[in-house]
């Protein structure tokens, strides 16, 4: 995982990783969360000017199955949500990582892409059927 400066700057933030896929910072840009496909997992790193990752950790877990976790979007809340094709839903998590809904897809299970368009509603892709699903998630 890299990150790039607006100087050019590129920075190596984790060497290894099990499969890394969607990608999202918290609003305040001090956080990275990378949804790790292969380890059904999302982890979030802290960022610091200086390249060095002094934490990283497992932030979430989807249950295992077919697939792991795919897109990842965030909210104004800092409510983190993950795609996951394998069970064809979304999952909600709040800021400390604990659960809060689950969004089921009324289609296909290949969800891809979750996108919170105003903070109430997000957007999701479901490749296997090529649709476009939005659902209502209640303010905090």
């Amino acid at each position: 995982m890299y990150r790039l400066h607006k100087d050019g700057r590129l920075d190596r933030l984790i060497l290894t990783g099990p499969s890394p896929n969607g990608l999202v910072l918290n609003t305040a840009q001090t956080h990275l969360y990378i949804a790790m496909t292969r380890s059904c997992e999302v982890w979030r790193i802290a960022l610091r000017d200086d390249a060095i990752v002094g934490k990283a950790q497992c932030f979430a877990r989807v249950p295992p199955g077919l697939v792991g976790p795919d897109g990842l979007a965030m909210d104004r809340h800092d409510r983190l949500y993950i795609s996951n094709p394998g069970h064809g839903c979304v999952w909600v998590v709040d800021a400390h990582g604990v659960p809060l809904y689950r969004v089921q897809s009324s289609l296909g299970r290949m969800t891809t892409i979750a996108r919170c368009a105003d903070g109430r509603t997000i957007v999701i892709t479901e490749s296997e059927t090529g649709t476009i699903l939005t659902a209502e998630i209640p303010e905090p």
